[in-house]
């Protein structure tokens, strides 16, 4: 009798059996899962692609109009800094005109009854023979009614204007940078402007907007085409007129939208093919930059992808046979690895904590300081400190966006910087601005971190604080509560060259301040209800203690009473801080 020279044990038998009659069709139906998932990731990946290409020119548009802008703006703090002396700045003003391509021209107006007793205004513009000087006071030219005047003297804020046409001037379109004057006390004393050619902003777009299977352009509030690829079309038409002439109800839609919100995602469809629009609002302007990326060409990986996975599913079913019998010999090997990633996963997060301070309690008169951060998974992203000098205690909290490995690596990162900066001064403002630049220049990491930074001195009572869109905190002071005004300023790690500033507040003897990460507010019940600053600030009051380190566990008893269990979806830090005394 022969036998047969490839047998199959019993375990064997049924590992096939198995497979017949159960993998093969969940392997089948897995594939058509798979398939509608992955549309969805292309989707998400085609909006990131958009985002990244959206946030470069977002950012060199940026980049060029500070730079144009830069002598308005330094003009106006060296008038800040000696009003008597103001004249200074015209010859400033002059030179950029005469240097700068870019720049028209540039004026110095002044508010009567401040610095001068009637109504002043100097402007310098280029001309075919240099730069000409005018004189544009009432009655030629009421300054002090322009939009342009105005407009930062009741805001407060520098910003640029919206496009129009220099007709008898330079007979080119431009746009004004408006850059208020204020003195130490704070007194508005007028406005150094900065005139952009918009063709010289085209000509730099053309530079940094050349795309493949797409287009850029940049638009006013009121739909004017700053730029657009086809030089016919730039600065002559709105994107109305442009979405009309190329039967595009979608993007008119899409333009009409642009006017109330500055940022948005768009499916929209231009001589017949379809694109993702992208739009994000560009800082110290009305303007949006939109990125147009053909849906085809996106897309087009998804039709490949189906033509492989279909013969990958007929050479997977004739493989996986074999694979399996493979897989049963490697589970030890694979456990083996499975524990090397826990143990470097434990590691990472002995590393992390290294990075957070060695004493999470402090008493040292006048200060009193508990603090603590509770990673979500293995490693977290939020990160705390402080240092204490003398009458002084600087503290800071940060949350990095994203979680696990990264976000840790982000996170240390961010302590080193701000230690550094630390090590330099004690000003939040300029540790935040230090950090926030050093994290731009490390390269385009698709990360970023919120933080609050805060100097306690006893000396004074007071308490200096700079955020950069992180939560602000909460002070308690003799049984009530109250926390600072929020104030809009962009996460640190996205644009290198934003302006932070520092606020102050009073604080009494036995003032206790608390700041903590969304992770305290945010955490979440079986319900899905967030617990809230609301209920953060009845655990305080309840806590009936003036101790950081009871108020912190007070705290996190609450937050764990309320959460019953949940796993948490994000790391939780935070940093209670007692003033002992003052003085």
């Amino acid at each position: 009798m022969s036998t047969s020279p490839f047998k199959l044990d019993s375990i064997q038998k049924k590992i096939v059996f198995y497979i017949v009659v159960i993998t093969i069709p969940f392997f089948l139906t897995s594939l058509y899962m798979i398939d509608k998932y992955v549309g969805g990731e292309l989707q998400q990946s085609a909006m990131r692609r958009a985002h990244i290409v959206n946030l470069d020119i977002l950012q060199s548009v940026d980049r060029f109009l500070r730079e144009t802008a830069r002598p308005a703006t330094e003009a106006a703090y060296i008038v800040k800094a000696d009003p008597e002396r103001f004249k200074r700045v015209l010859p400033l003003l002059k030179k950029s005109v005469a240097t700068q391509d870019a720049l028209f021209g540039s004026a110095l107006a002044l508010e009567p009854g401040r610095l001068v007793k009637a109504p002043f205004c100097r402007y310098y513009h280029k001309s075919l023979t240099g730069v000409v000087e005018k004189e544009l006071v009432p009655p030629a030219y009421d300054y002090l009614h322009a939009d342009w005047y105005t407009r930062v003297k009741y805001s407060g804020r520098p910003t640029w204007g919206e496009p129009y046409f220099d007709k008898g001037g330079g007979e080119v379109y431009m746009s004004t940078y408006s850059h208020p004057i204020f003195d130490l006390a704070g007194r508005f004393l007028g406005v150094v402007t900065a005139d952009i050619e918009l063709d010289a902003l085209a000509r730099h777009m053309d530079a940094i907007a050349d795309i493949e299977d797409g287009f850029v352009f940049l638009v006013s509030k009121k739909g004017f085409l700053l730029y657009h690829p086809d030089a016919k079309v730039r600065l002559n038409q709105t994107l109305f007129d442009y979405a009309r002439a190329h039967r595009s109800p979608s993007l008119e839609e899409a333009a009409a939208q642009l006017r109330h919100k500055r940022f948005g995602i768009y499916d929209v469809s231009v001589d017949g093919r379809n694109y993702l629009l992208y739009t994000m609002g560009l800082p110290q302007t009305t303007w949006s930059v939109g990125v147009m990326l053909s849906r085809e060409a996106l897309f087009a990986p998804l039709t490949g992808m189906r033509m492989r996975m279909g013969v990958i599913t007929l050479i997977g079913m004739l493989l996986i046979l074999t694979m399996v019998l493979i897989v049963s010999r490697q589970l030890k090997s694979s456990a083996a690895k499975e524990e090397r990633v826990r143990n470097e996963l434990e590691l990472a997060s002995r590393i992390q904590q290294s990075f957070l301070p060695k004493r999470p309690r402090l008493r040292e008169p006048p200060f009193a300081l508990a603090g603590t951060m509770i990673p979500a998974k293995e490693v977290g992203g939020d990160f705390w400190g402080y240092r204490i000098d003398k009458q002084k205690l600087l503290f800071y909290i940060g949350d990095v966006s994203g979680k696990g490995v990264p976000a840790s690596l982000y996170m240390m990162a961010a302590s080193v910087l701000i230690e550094a900066a630390a090590d330099e001064r004690f000003d939040p403002a300029h540790i935040v601005e230090r950090t926030n630049k050093k994290l731009c220049a490390l390269g385009e990491q698709q990360m970023f971190a919120t933080l609050l930074v805060g100097v306690i001195d006893a000396s004074k009572g007071e308490i200096t604080y700079c955020l950069a869109g992180h939560p602000p905190f909460l002070v308690e002071s003799g049984g009530r509560l109250a926390s600072p005004l929020p104030a809009f300023a962009p996460p640190i790690g996205v644009f290198e060259f934003a302006a932070y500033e520092n606020r102050t507040l009073p604080l009494h003897e036995g003032d206790l301040v608390v700041a903590f990460t969304d992770g305290v507010s945010e955490a979440e019940n079986p319900q899905l209800e967030m617990f809230g600053t609301e209920r953060l600030a009845r655990a305080i009051l309840r806590a009936g203690t003036d101790d950081p380190e009871a108020l912190e566990k007070a705290i996190l008893e609450k937050i764990k009473t309320f959460v019953k269990g949940n796993e948490p979806n994000d790391d939780l830090t935070m940093v209670v801080v007692k003033l002992e005394r003052i003085g």
